[in-house]
């Protein structure tokens, strides 16, 4: 049987699913790594999904909170300053690694949505 995306779905689920979005024009890769552009097609299935996550979250009593995930990497000098143990050099020596090896004017790392002091220094 010919599909019309490949690999099938079978072979590679993962890479199907990326050539299955482009070619229906639901997004883009984006110019940063590991990131697309959602297209407005594909914006208004993400909003349908959306909210219906929504009523269904809210019918349980549950109220949403927002978290940024990209953060500076200067952020984190602030943080070093008043968690015992964090690793100061550690942020400066990526931070110089890239300003030196890239043509970058900001960094930016994942925050995850668990660490909840750096929430209070951003």
């Amino acid at each position: 049987m010919k599909t019309a995306i490949t690999p099938t779905r079978e072979e590679n689920f993962s890479e199907w699913y990326q050539n299955l979005i482009v070619a229906a024009d639901l997004a883009e890769n984006a110019p940063v790594r590991g990131c697309m552009t959602i297209k407005p097609y594909g914006w208004a299935i993400w909003e349908l999904m959306r909210d219906e996550m929504d009523k269904r979250i809210k019918a349980n009593g549950v109220q949403n909170a927002n978290f940024p995930l990209l953060i500076p990497i200067a952020y984190f000098n602030k943080e070093a300053e008043h968690v015992a143990g964090f690793a100061k050099e550690a942020a400066r020596a990526v931070r110089d690694w890239v300003f030196e090896n890239t043509n970058y004017d900001t960094i930016y790392s994942y925050m995850k949505y668990t660490n909840v002091a750096s929430y209070s220094t951003a």
